[in-house]
């Protein structure tokens, strides 16, 4: 995983997401929430957020953004809820709470599970049956907007809620990924395993809820790792062992090539690549 960055600008962020089309859409919710006291899967649209998917697509270099493989390479990929609309419905129609991620990560591992530290956001009281009246200034105050958000402060406010829960899950828009995870390679067995830095908080647990909820140590992406991670042991030996410029300048290519934002695994690769000292 690596630190991605959210485009805050009317080009990158699907009109219907913001603004009054934002505010009609959370309107929505709530008036389900009031006449149904609960929400199920066929009461979202995913049509209302699947047009945020290039630009969350562009973000990521067209990888996923929690197990770094091209998703048109190992699986589809889809506008990921960080945060689960099944739990947190009111955050469905929330950019701030989308990222792409493969099927794989998204459908077989991570479903609706979102372990916390600390209490779960408590979900908006909606009073049954309330008028339009009653229910816009809520739908108003329910999410950030994405585009306004930052000038008016409730973009800021969001994130200092969301803190509270203490997410054993890495969302790469809010934390750099690469101060949180380390890398161990098995030369044996020609794989490459994650873990959470064992100097963190409650990095047994980050450990575990990584590998629950993202799948980020099956045995797929064990086994693709170590591709990457042999070749820039490779250029390891040869950027130790030459002093010759014709053969560092090709080398130092390589390392810049394989730690490139838009390169597989590059969280991986760019932790051996400071470890020994080629960046």
């Amino acid at each position: 995983m690596i630190k991605l960055r959210r485009s805050r600008t009317k080009e990158a962020i699907p009109g219907g997401l913001r603004g009054r089309f934002l505010v009609d859409k959370n309107l929505s919710l709530l008036r389900l929430m009031g006449q149904k006291g609960e929400l199920g899967k066929a009461d979202f649209k995913s049509a209302w957020w699947k047009p945020a998917k290039d630009q969350l697509k562009a973000e990521t270099h067209g990888k996923c953004a929690y197990c770094e493989a091209d998703t048109a390479v190992v699986a589809h990929g889809d506008v990921e809820h960080f945060r689960p609309k099944s739990r947190y419905w009111w955050l469905a129609y929330c950019v701030d709470n989308y990222l792409y991620a493969c099927q794989i990560c998204n459908q077989v591992y991570k479903g609706d599970r979102f372990p916390c530290l600390g209490a779960p956001l408590a979900p908006p009281q909606v009073p049954a049956d309330a008028d339009l009246a009653a229910l816009k200034p809520l739908a108003a105050a329910l999410t950030p907007d994405p585009l306004a958000g930052e000038s008016n402060g409730t973009l800021a406010a969001f994130h200092e809620l969301v803190a509270t829960e203490q997410a054993l899950l890495i969302d790469p828009y809010s934390v750099d990924p690469e101060t949180l995870l380390v890398w161990e390679a098995d030369e044996d067995l020609k794989e490459v395993r994650v873990f959470a830095d064992p100097g963190l908080p409650n990095a047994a647990k980050v450990t575990q809820a990584i590998e629950d909820c993202f799948g980020l140590n099956r045995e797929e992406l064990r086994r693709l790792r170590w591709r990457p991670y042999e070749v820039l042991l490779h250029m390891k030996s040869v950027l130790q062992a030459s002093a010759d410029p014709d053969v560092l300048t090709p080398a130092r290519g390589v390392v810049a090539l394989y730690t490139a934002p838009d390169a597989p695994f590059a969280g991986m690769s760019r932790f051996f690549a400071r470890v020994w000292g080629l960046v």
